[in-house]
């Protein structure tokens, strides 16, 4: 959801590709990419996310190969309006809850914070895969 203060709440898709590396066993780094995949028009407004990315810094409390997580990190987002792209950047952060599924594969649901920052903010549930390569 993307809220533009004083036109409303957007709706918008997205596909997300993270990767990273655990450097303890409850401290890591991960990156982000996302590329939008739908748009939305509130009251003769149209907005869609064209692509956002980052880093993050990640805590986990290991449960197996699942477990809760929280990160924290900095997201650049580019996003249309109407006929204008803006870029904005700022601080991101997130919890999450992973649990096995198959074959070193878990599924997992987070909420995050993607941009808060000035009169724009981007929120967002997501639920994924997440594969473990040992």
């Amino acid at each position: 959801t993307l809220d533009l203060t004083g036109t409303g709440d957007f709706t918008l898709g997205g596909v997300q590709l993270r990767g990273g590396s655990m450097l303890t066993d409850h401290f890591g780094l991960e990156a982000h990419v996302a590329l939008g995949t739908a748009d939305d028009t509130v009251n003769f407004v149209t907005i869609d996310l064209k692509r956002l990315y980052g880093i993050n810094g990640v805590a986990r409390m290991n449960m197996g190969k699942g477990g809760l997580y929280a990160y924290v990190g900095y997201t650049t987002a580019t996003i249309g309006v109407d006929a204008v792209t803006e870029n904005r950047d700022g601080v991101s952060y997130g919890v999450g809850l992973d649990f096995p599924a198959f074959w070193g594969t878990s599924v997992e649901v987070d909420y995050k914070s993607i941009l808060d920052k000035d009169n724009f903010s981007i929120t967002g549930v997501s639920v994924g895969l997440r594969r473990y390569f040992d």
